[in-house]
């Protein structure tokens, strides 16, 4: 058995600002990257310990790789280095987007920019349904239950445009239902709706309606950070206006090309509404909920991380979520699939996902990119 060396918490901030600064990949990647270097190369953490931030990260709302980053800085250093490493491990990518966001809105309009995400549009769909599909594949398996969640989140995505997050509560608790239902019945857990208006409680200024609008989003993040599309889909393009199709696939395609959680595609976001002040507020209320759940459970999620109820529920509102993303994905693919050119950049990034499994998904993107430019820049 290797010896634990606990490191120091500028060692920890140093080597979260650097996985912050190349992580590519999504999830699973960024979990295989932290395993790799901290447990296996600088056994700064042992395998059980690591296991259980990540037991407890499955089980609380919010990017999994986030949550565990947070909850590795809380073991070593509870609540000073949970703060300091999601700070060091979200600021890479926060300054980036910002930096881009800004460009966005300064030269977004120039033909070469249009061109380039004319053809990320078109890879995005393909991506967006890859991961949701590999999602519901290591969810589901054999179980029909599970299945028919996942095929009725699909159809009310598609049909409504919009995300009613109470679905992915009453996934959840359907599937608890079913898979526990004696431990349900007696659970002391119960989940009431609170009726809250985001309009009523922000009293209509806007930075406060960005900051409660994406800490609530926050809360049905489950798993992956694609997880979040289809709820601020809905919101901010039919509800609040706050953005366009077009635009919001674009803050996608940002999150996507750029390292680290692709949730902080609502820095881009924010700033589109409101700014600087407006990234900053959106990126602060969506990673505030995976926060919070880390440093309050974390001293207690040997009581909970086995519970088969919660498990249960866990997993009917990640499969209520894949559903939705494949939902949301349809009604996106209407507006960035629209011709010849798009359909081949969707089927090629589709082949090549498909068919080169180390290929990663900022290199589909750049490519993709490079063919809007070439397509549209040519035409004349």
């Amino acid at each position: 058995m290797k010896t634990i060396s606990p490191p120091s918490l500028w060692h920890l901030i140093k080597y979260f600002l650097h996985l912050g600064s190349i992580g590519f990949g999504g999830p699973l990647a960024l979990l295989g990257y932290m395993r790799r270097d901290l447990v296996e190369k600088r056994s700064w953490i042992s395998q059980p310990n690591f296991l259980n931030g990540l037991a407890l990260a499955s089980l609380c709302p919010g990017p999994l790789a986030t949550q565990l980053a947070i909850y590795i800085g809380w073991f070593h250093a509870r609540i000073l280095g949970a703060t300091a490493i999601l700070v060091a491990f979200t600021l890479p990518a926060f300054l980036m987007i910002l930096a881009l966001a800004m460009m966005y809105v300064h030269y977004g309009d120039v033909k070469w920019a249009r061109s380039a995400f004319y053809g990320i549009s078109a890879c995005v769909i393909a991506i967006v349904i890859r991961n949701a599909y590999q999602l519901s594949k290591m969810i589901v398996a054999r179980d029909y239950w599970l299945w028919g969640v996942f095929a009725l989140n699909i159809l009310a995505a598609a049909v409504t445009h919009i995300q009613i997050y109470w679905a992915f509560l009453a996934s959840g608790l359907f599937v608890w239902m079913v898979k526990v239902p004696l431990r349900f019945l007696s659970a002391s857990i119960f989940v009431l709706p609170l009726g809250l208006s985001i309009e009523t409680l922000s009293n209509n200024h806007i930075l406060a309606k960005v900051f409660l609008f994406f800490a609530w989003a926050g809360t049905v993040v489950f798993g992956s950070g694609y997880a979040i599309i289809p709820f601020i889909q809905g919101e901010v393009v039919h509800h609040y206006h706050w953005l366009t199709e077009t635009q919001f696939m674009d803050a996608i395609s940002i999150g996507m090309i750029t390292p680290g959680p692709i949730v902080l595609a609502v820095t881009f976001i924010g700033y589109l509404i409101a700014g600087i002040k407006g990234a900053i507020v959106a990126t602060v209320g969506v990673f505030l909920p995976c926060y919070l759940c880390v440093i309050i459970f974390a001293p207690h999620f040997h009581r909970i991380a086995h519970h088969d109820g919660v498990k249960a529920f866990v997993q009917g509102v990640t499969i209520a979520v894949a559903g939705a993303i494949t939902g949301a994905t349809i009604t996106l693919g209407k507006n960035a699939i629209i011709d010849l050119p798009t359909i081949g950049i969707f089927l090629g990034t589709s082949f090549a996902l498909y068919r080169f499994h180390k290929i990663r998904e900022p290199v589909c993107l750049l490519l993709a990119a490079g063919v809007g430019i070439l397509v549209n820049m040519g035409v004349k």
